[in-house]
C-alpha cells in the first residue's frame, strides 16, 4: 500500500509562531492556495481512500484539496489524527513558552521521548492515537491512502511505520505546510520515498502570489 502524508496549509497562528496543538486557526490566504496546489499535484494518483484530522484547520485543507481536484474520495475527518494535545501551552506564543518553561521548552526540542505537554498529552500518548487509526483500518495491499494531518502527527506516523523510536523525531527535518511524503509499505515493512515535497506549491513561473 501507499500512504500520501500530507501537513495543512498556513494559518494565522502559524504566522504569529503560536502553538496550536488541538485548538484551532483558519487558513490564510496562502493556506488555502498551498491546500489548493497540494489537490493538484495528486491528480495523477489513484487515491482510494482520503483521511484528515478532525481539526478545523486540517478539515479545511483537505476540502479545499477535494475542490481542486474532485477526483479525490471525499474526506474522512478522525479525532485520532489530530496534532498533540499540548495542553497549557495552546495558545501561547512560542518565545511566551520558552521564558515561562525553559526546562520543558528543552526537552520538547531535545528530549522527545520524555516530554509531556503540561496538563496535555506525551508524544507516546499521540503515537498510541495514531497506532490505533492505522491498525483498525483496513487498508488493502494494493490501495493508495491520502491523509492530511499535523506536523507533529506526520512526524510520529512515519517513525511509527517504520518501526523507529520517538527519539529519532529530534533529528527528523521539519514538515513544511502543505508538503507531501509518500510511503511504501510491503509485507509489514514501510519505506519513505518522497519527503516533505513542496515543488507543487511553486507557480509554473516559479512566483506564489501570496508570498509576503
Amino acid at each position: 500500500m501507499r500512504l500520501l502524508l500530507v501537513r495543512h496549509g498556513q494559518t494565522e497562528w502559524n504566522l504569529q509562531h503560536r502553538i496550536q496543538g488541538q485548538l484551532n486557526s483558519p487558513l490564510t490566504a496562502k493556506g488555502l492556495f498551498q491546500a489548493d496546489r497540494a489537490g493538484i499535484a495528486l491528480s495523477n494518483e489513484n487515491i482510494h481512500r482520503f483521511y484528515c484530522s478532525d481539526t478545523g484547520r486540517a478539515v479545511q485543507s483537505a476540502e479545499r484539496m477535494l475542490k481542486a481536484n474532485p477526483s479525490l474520495p471525499l474526506p474522512q475527518p478522525d479525532a485520532r489524527l489530530r496534532e498533540l494535545d499540548y495542553g497549557d501551552w495552546e495558545g501561547m506564543l512560542n518565545d511566551e513558552i520558552m521564558r515561562a518553561y525553559p526546562e520543558l521548552y528543552w526537552a520538547y526540542r531535545n528530549d522527545p521521548e520524555s516530554f509531556r505537554a503540561p496538563n496535555g498529552e506525551s508524544f507516546a500518548d499521540m503515537q498510541a492515537r495514531f497506532s490505533g487509526f492505522f491498525t483498525s483500518t483496513s487498508f488493502g495491499d494494493e490501495e493508495t491512502c491520502l491523509i492530511v494531518s499535523h506536523a507533529g502527527l506526520l512526524r510520529i506516523a512515519m517513525l511509527t511505520l517504520m518501526a523507529s523510536r520517538i527519539e529519532e523525531m529530534k533529528r527528523m527535518p521539519p514538515i513544511p505546510e502543505a508538503s507531501i511524503s509518500i510511503m511504501q509499505r510491503e509485507h509489514g515493512t514501510s519505506v519513505l520515498g518522497r519527503s516533505c515535497d513542496t515543488r507543487h506549491l511553486e507557480q509554473p513561473d516559479g512566483e506564489d502570489p501570496h508570498r509576503a
